[in-house]
């Protein structure tokens, strides 16, 4: 090392797990050429960097003008290091579990990049339903306990196939240490489960639930971590048995929608509340139905962004109530 050489440690303290920091952090020491590591220390985010300090300074520089998409760093401390000894190259290494007080990572809608693949016939992960990256997806609804690591998570028990493990570990690509990384062949898989006990897996249980939703039934929904209970929103008799069965009788429900188009041919929605449904939260705004709406305002609707799993009628708009249990070991049952 030269004598301009240096070690530093970053602690990054608020919102910095679940939003690519690692993978972002990786990429900033490569292009600056420092070595060191980085790793999640109970809800913070440790860096170790060696090399010259000017470069030290400008990755730092970096990372606090422009952060992953979706972190909120609240504070950053740093401390010198003793640079003898330094290693050869940066890598990422395993957590450590410490108790401190955390920032507990929000879920994120699904991104543009994996909607893609989503309705994309020839990509492995078509018409997954768990498909995601470090940009997106669920976090608190899967997170069990701190550090963010895939064992803390309900993907727990859903080992890696030797294609999304390459994924896992390429730095090129977005998927690189993106902890709920899953896919049709190793991942969880849908089913639906009818009242008469009737079983149906993959193409057809969506098949049978859209079927469900067109016969005016009310279907509950099991994602990564929590519930959801729908029914067709023009459906007036279903979204009366719902409202009856969550005791909702006057409260807004959420409508979930394909796109803010659609959203807005029923709702009236306002710019903030627009840039809002475009954002990584993908908040349910309340809003007001339109002049053609049989609703006042003070009985307003919510449009909630969700990318429907498949092209059928009776997939891309359903009323929804919440029920959130812990997370649950086995997404698929």
């Amino acid at each position: 090392m030269t004598g301009t050489s240096t070690a530093l440690e970053v602690s990054l303290k608020g919102l910095v797990q679940g939003v690519g920091m690692r993978p972002m952090i990786y990429r900033l020491s490569q292009s600056n050429g420092l070595t060191g590591e980085v790793f999640n220390c109970g809800g913070e985010v440790t860096i170790r960097w060696f090399g010259e300090r000017s470069a030290i300074q400008r990755a730092l520089s970096e990372l606090r003008d422009h952060p992953p998409l979706g972190a909120q760093i609240a504070g950053i401390a740093t401390r010198d290091l003793s640079a003898s000894g330094a290693p050869h190259k940066f890598a990422v290494c395993p957590s450590l579990s410490e108790k401190k007080a955390v920032q507990l990572m929000p879920d994120r809608a699904l991104c543009e990049r994996c909607l893609g693949e989503l309705f994309d016939p020839a990509n492995r992960r078509y018409h997954y339903p768990f498909t995601h990256c470090t940009e997106c997806g669920p976090r608190y609804t899967m997170l069990e306990t701190l550090p963010w690591d895939r064992a803390n998570t309900s993907l727990a028990e859903f080992p890696l196939c030797k294609h999304c493990e390459a994924e896992y570990h390429n730095p090129a690509d977005r998927r690189f240490h993106a902890e709920p990384i899953a896919c049709p062949a190793c991942g969880p898989a849908i089913s639906y489960r009818s009242p008469a006990g009737d079983t149906f897996s993959i193409e057809s249980a969506m098949t049978a639930a859209i079927a469900a939703l067109n016969a005016g039934e009310i279907i509950a929904l099991q994602g990564s971590g929590c519930f959801q209970l729908a029914c067709k929103a023009n459906d007036d008799l279903a979204v009366s048995r719902l409202r009856a069965l969550k005791n909702r009788p006057h409260k807004p429900l959420a409508i979930l929608c394909a796109n803010l188009e659609q959203a807005r041919s029923f709702a009236h929605i306002s710019e903030a509340e627009a840039e809002a449904l475009r954002s990584p939260a993908a908040p349910p705004p309340r809003s007001c139905r339109g002049s053609r709406g049989r609703r006042s305002c003070s009985e307003a609707t919510r449009a909630w962004r969700w990318p429907p799993a498949t092209g059928r009628p009776g997939a891309d708009r359903m009323a929804c109530g919440h029920a959130r249990p812990p997370c649950l070991r086995h997404p698929s049952t």
